[in-house]
């Protein structure tokens, strides 16, 4: 029987319901998590992954940004901007030089309904922005706000982007090619990256992200990845195993994704925290991922959804 994640009020709901129900329940069942995956409750959210696309708007957030590494701590200044024109572009075109001399850590802007990121701000951004370490940059909520579309980055731009060596967090909400996305591999200390409404396929991406040596946690919604992979795609995947923690192709339709990525994805032993997105499969289909995910701590589909799997 074939299953197909729903995207249905009705199916929210009755998720919701289950959930307060169950709260204090345990969520876990041997047939669905691996044999030793420490997953009797469900799995926090790590840190730096956000769970909704609501929640990307907070991405930043208007609070100092929070680096813990080897058990130090250290806040970096947060700084929004939005562009909705060509002044707006002006303004932040401006702003820049400030950013070094103020010690930001985090930009985030966002709401930005300009058709084009231009060049020149990024080129600024490359010169002024070298001691970023989170930068968001895009237009969110576009899945409820019919014919918008995502600013574009061109492949310079995205060289542009490149250059920000310190770098440990980038999300785009943007469009841009797989030329430009090829950069990318260039943030060598990237440790989190996010895409939204993306149009490069899953091979462009996962060869560019298997280059970045210190990745630990992908996020891709609203984008499409539901052909066929092909060997070298495979391969990349898998060799992600040892760096990346967390893979999210969000939930309720977010990301579509085709069933041979998960013999794929089941071989990054390294994940606590997997969620497949938008899938047409059979429960057989995601036997590799319960036999070699021994450290998944969070699974979606979640254990009731299957149970509906094995119930058809």
């Amino acid at each position: 029987m074939r299953y197909k994640r729903e995207n249905s009020h009705h199916s929210r709901m009755r998720a919701a319901v289950i959930a307060g129900m169950l709260c204090t329940a345990m969520m876990t069942d041997a047939a669905l998590l691996p044999s030793g995956a420490n997953g009797s409750q469900p799995g926090e959210v790590p840190a730096y992954l956000p769970r909704t696309a609501a929640e990307l708007e907070s991405v930043g957030g208007s609070r100092d940004d929070v680096s813990a590494r080897k058990g130090k701590e250290r806040r970096y200044v947060t700084r929004k901007f939005g562009l909705q024109s060509a002044d707006d572009v002006r303004s932040l075109i401006k702003a820049l030089p400030e950013l070094s001399k103020s010690g930001v850590g985090t930009l985030h802007v966002d709401n930005v309904q300009v058709e084009r990121v231009p060049d020149e701000l990024l080129k600024e951004l490359s010169i002024h922005g070298q001691g970023l370490r989170r930068l968001v940059l895009g237009r969110w909520g576009l899945s409820t706000s019919p014919g918008a579309r995502p600013p574009v980055i061109s492949d310079r731009g995205m060289e542009l982007i490149s250059q920000l060596q310190n770098l440990t967090t980038l999300h785009l909400a943007s469009g841009f090619s797989g030329e430009g996305f090829r950069h990318l591999a260039k943030l060598k200390n990237l440790e989190v990256l996010g895409i939204y409404y993306a149009s490069i396929g899953p091979r462009h991406f996962f060869e560019t992200v298997s280059q970045m040596c210190n990745i630990r946690g992908l996020t891709v919604r609203y984008a499409d990845f539901c052909r066929p992979i092909d060997r070298s795609t495979y391969e990349a995947i898998g060799s992600l195993d040892g760096r990346l923690e967390s893979l999210d192709f969000g939930e309720w339709q977010e990301t579509k994704i085709d069933v041979s990525m998960i013999p794929a994805i089941a071989q990054i032993r390294s994940l606590t925290w997997l969620e497949l997105g938008n899938f047409v499969a059979t429960y057989e289909d995601l036997g590799p991922i319960r036999k070699n995910l021994v450290k998944l701590k969070h699974f979606g589909p979640n254990v009731r959804e299957a149970e509906g799997i094995r119930g058809r």
